[in-house]
């Protein structure tokens, strides 16, 4: 999907988004109120906005709704 130079170059795009996305939310004044970021596993998310709730999925793991 995305061509990458080298293996380094791959492993440090997740933290890129993380801070770039950070970034953004912080330049817009809207607060972080909570993370699941980081570790080994790929993550798929799913907003709901009649009711707020931020639902994170991961294979193997217990959903997480903030």
């Amino acid at each position: 999907m995305f061509a990458f130079r080298s293996k380094t170059e791959l492993a440090g795009v997740g933290m890129r988004n993380v801070e770039a996305s950070k970034s953004k939310l912080k330049e817009l004044g809207i607060p972080l109120k909570a993370e699941d970021t980081g570790k080994d596993y790929g993550r798929t998310v799913v907003f709901y906005p009649e009711n707020g709730n931020y639902e994170i999925r991961a294979v193997g793991k217990s959903v997480i709704i903030i």
